[in-house]
Order: C-alpha cells, then structure tokens, then sequence
C-alpha cells in the first residue's frame, strides 16, 4: 500500500507531479471514512490527489451507511460504478436514489452522508478538485439531522429548484448540468444527472470517441469515455491536452495511453488509473475487442 498523503498522492519528494503516473493497485492508498467509527464506515481506495485534483473510488456493502455527515470546501461528484447509493442531506431534507451509470452532484459545502439499502455492493468513483483542506474531514456535523419525524434543530427554509430541461450542445460545455452558483447558494440540494441527461459528445472526426459528460463547469470536468473496437486499425482518441491535471479512470476494458513529447506508451489495466499532468498531450488507445469504457475528471475544466 502507498503512503497515504492528502494533496500529494501517490506520495513523491516534494509533492512535484509533472509527468504521467500509471496508478496501480500497488500505489493506490486506502482509507476508511469515519477512521473512528470503522462500523460506519466506506471504504475508500485513493487514486490520485493533488493541490488541484482528487479521485478516488469507494465501496459501501449492502444494508449498510457511512457517516457522521460531511461536507467539503469544493464541488464533489460521485459517478455510480456498482448497486445504488442514497444520499442525504441533513440541512434540506433531502434524499436521493442514484444507481449504477448515473452521476451525482454535491455542491460545495452540500452536508452529505450515504445508505446502501440495496442488495449488492455499491462502488462509485469520487472526485473533486479538492475533498478536504488537510488530513482531517469535518465531523461538525454529527448529530444534525432532518429526517422524517426527527429534526434535531433548526434548518433553513427550502427554496425552489427547477429541474434541467434543455438539450445540450458543445456550447454546453463550461456549464453543465445547471447554473453551479445557483446550486451553491444554501440551502444546498443534491443533484442527479441521469443517463439521458449526460452531456453526449463526439470527440474528434479521424478517430473519433464518445465522451458522456456529467458536470462541466468552471473547477471541472467530469465523464467517461467510450472508445470503441474493431476496423482495419487499432481504435483510439485524437491528441488532446488539458489546461488542468487529468485522472482516467479505467470501468471496462484495457487502455493504452501515448505520451505525444516523450512517445512513452502506458497501459492501464481495468481497476487501473492513470494521472496526467496539466499541458501534457496524450492520445487513448483501444488494442482489444471490446470497446473501453472509462471515467475521467479534469480539474481545473477543459
């Protein structure tokens, strides 16, 4: 197991990230939220952490919750990998459903804590363009509840929210799926993309891909990506660069990865991810029989 270390992980001399990391199960680092109460807890496999950029995946077994609630100084979003998850929010009462292929948005400052009321194992990918200030979550929180019949104290009063009703385009990138300082504005609410309400967009015209973006917006940008298989060459994307660092994030497949300056190929296995710095031009290769499916966060967007 890696050294665990917030804003510097996989943990490297002086925190300097500045060529690309393929994220094996050998340097992931584990962590368990609550760490002093391991029967309510998740267990967390970090992935990549940075001043800039956090992912991570997390496991929650059947019939049981983590907790005491938290919440965090940016957005977060979980994409729903395995089973469902359902997430509370203290402060607005609110709970909601999301189940495997959707994402969901917590706007930063959003209270949150998780069930699985499910009969399968629950493993979402989490990420953020930074989950917590140092070492330690906040616990502030424990004990505050709005739940039905039990309210420990007072909260803020609802406000109306308008659900997404528009058809997406390109030019949709940058601010997707809703207004994000709407949402930030308390009390916050919760926020489910369903699959019919990602972002689809083709990326590049030679080699073209899928990508099926959940949020964009001005901290990040969060989807997956679908290369596909099959032709009379190996299938794969067209060289991009991003002005932020990049997590991809391997659910289904085996990816190849092409480093444009230093021509160094990676290959990153399913469960695998692969970190890339900001600038840095890569291309994804598909060498299988079966399309690649992988999420990915970019922080900051684009």
């Amino acid at each position: 197991m890696a050294r665990i270390e917030f804003k510097n992980h996989p943990y490297t001399e002086g925190g300097v990230k500045d060529k690309p990391i393929l994220i094996t199960r050998e340097n992931v680092g584990y962590f368990t939220y609550p760490d002093f109460d391991i029967a309510h807890s998740d267990l967390n496999t970090l992935l990549v952490s940075t001043e800039n950029i956090f992912a991570a995946y997390f496991e929650l077994p059947p019939g049981t919750q983590y907790g005491p609630p938290d919440y965090h100084p940016n957005d977060e979003v979980y994409l729903i990998l395995e089973g469902e998850l359902t997430q509370v929010n203290p402060f607005s009462g609110q709970a909601m459903t999301v189940k495997a292929g959707e994402a969901l948005i917590m706007p930063k400052g959003a209270v949150h804590a998780g069930f699985n009321f499910g009969q399968k194992k629950m493993r979402a990918f989490s990420c953020s363009p930074g989950i917590v200030s140092d070492q330690m979550f906040p616990t502030d929180m424990d004990g505050k509840w709005n739940l039905y019949k039990k309210c420990t104290e007072e909260f803020p009063p609802p406000k109306r929210w308008t659900e997404l009703n528009k058809l997406g385009t390109i030019y949709d990138i940058g601010n997707w799926p809703v207004d994000f300082e709407e949402l930030r504005k308390p009390p916050q609410y919760l926020y489910k993309v369903s699959e019919e309400n990602k972002l689809n967009v083709v990326r590049g015209l030679e080699f073209p891909i899928l990508m099926k973006i959940s949020v964009s917006n001005e901290t990040m940008q969060v989807g997956e990506y679908i290369i596909p298989s099959g032709g009379i060459q190996c299938r794969m994307s067209e060289p991009d660069s991003h002005k932020g660092e990049c997590c991809i994030y391997v659910i289904e497949g085996e990816m190849g990865v092409f480093i444009s300056e230093t021509r160094e190929t990676f290959k990153v296995h399913l469960n695998e991810a692969i970190y890339i710095p900001a600038g840095q031009e890569y291309s994804m290769i598909n060498y299988g029989n079966e399309p690649i499916h992988a999420a990915f966060v970019i922080t900051p967007s684009f």
